[in-house]
């Protein structure tokens, strides 16, 4: 069957589907209508989008997600981006609608959008709903060679912590996508020496667990920056004792493979009793493949007084490890289990 032909079946077929009044039917036909190459299925979800009422959210959000994924093949793609870049500009937009805007340009790849998101994640009157999906969009969109001072002055200064904790992503992601680091040098000590140093002289301290894994995610990207990174991260996981943190060092050492941690994190594991802590060290010992502490961690997948969530963290961490002998213990496990709440 040729192409058109299916797309024309998508579409009728959809057409009714966004009249539903079940979000999830709704919602399912917007996201067909985004994954096809077509330009009806581009006029569809922007008259969805213009022409729901206000009270409508779910229509609106659905239309926007769905505009979000359409195929970067289309000839309406320019279109889409100019056309969700009006509808961001519009402030009378409920907040919760109009977050999903920047999130589905930032997803479309258009850098021409870049400039209007920049000014949107700086204006002070934007809610922090808006700006967080400002932040992450920036990060897909931006690169080393675009102004990237409004997200790292945010880190400084940003009062919102859930849009300063995207920044760190975002800054990550733009400097591992760098693959000619040497021509934006000073850009990237800059970058590299603003997330290392919030692990440590944070100035806010619930930075630091974001910048912790924002570093390994710049540094699993730049091999030359991973020794250098992996001592100030393990620096950081030996001194410090709040378990929250300690967690957040441990994931962001295994990321980076960084085995002379392992055995170390093995021993923790064993001998903490905080489960949140020995959750997120079995995960991590799962990225370093440390089969050593495999033997520990099935043993509390089958202790029955080991919490749902402890369970899963661990059996992640056997998954990560390839761990075989693992599968008859969770097969058993999952029998028996009882249901995250």
């Amino acid at each position: 069957m040729a192409r058109e032909d299916q797309a024309g079946q998508v579409i009728a077929l959809a057409t009714p589907m966004l009249q539903a009044s079940e979000l999830s039917v709704q919602s399912a036909a917007c996201l067909s209508l985004g994954v096809l190459d077509s330009p009806e299925a581009v006029d569809m979800l922007r008259e969805l989008l213009a022409d729901s009422p206000d009270s409508d959210k779910d229509a609106k959000v659905s239309a926007i997600i769905g505009l979000g994924l359409i195929n970067d093949q289309n000839e309406r793609r320019p279109d889409v981006v100019k056309f969700l870049s009006e509808q961001l500009k519009d402030d009378r937009m409920d907040v919760t609608v109009r977050s999903y805007i920047p999130t589905s340009l930032g997803k479309l790849g258009e850098t021409d959008a870049l400039e209007l998101l920049t000014k949107t994640f700086v204006d002070r009157d934007t809610n922090n709903l808006v700006r967080q999906s400002c932040a992450i969009a920036m990060g897909r969109l931006a690169t080393m060679a675009d102004s990237i001072e409004a997200l790292t002055d945010y880190i400084d200064e940003g009062r919102d912590v859930q849009t300063r904790h995207f920044c760190f992503i975002s800054l990550a992601k733009i400097g591992a996508a760098d693959e000619n680091p040497s021509e934006n040098a000073e850009t990237h000590a800059d970058m590299l020496d603003l997330l290392t140093s919030q692990v440590t002289k944070p100035s806010e301290q619930g930075n630091r667990s974001w910048a912790a894994l924002a570093s390994a995610l710049y540094a699993r990207a730049h091999t030359d920056a991973q020794p250098d990174v992996i001592d100030r991260l393990t620096a950081a996981y030996q001194k410090e004792k709040d378990p929250s943190f300690k967690g957040a060092f441990a994931i962001a050492l295994g990321l980076l493979n960084a085995q002379s941690i392992a055995p170390e994190l093995h021993d923790d594991f064993m001998e903490s009793s905080d489960d949140d802590f020995r959750g997120y060290a079995a995960v991590a010992l799962g990225f370093l493949k440390n089969t050593a502490s495999s033997d520990a961690l099935r043993s509390k997948i089958q202790d029955k007084t080991t919490t749902p969530t402890f369970r899963l963290q661990t059996a992640t961490g056997l998954g990560l490890m390839g761990d075989e002998e693992a599968i008859d213990v969770l097969i058993s496990t999952l029998e028996s289990a009882q249901p995250l709440g």
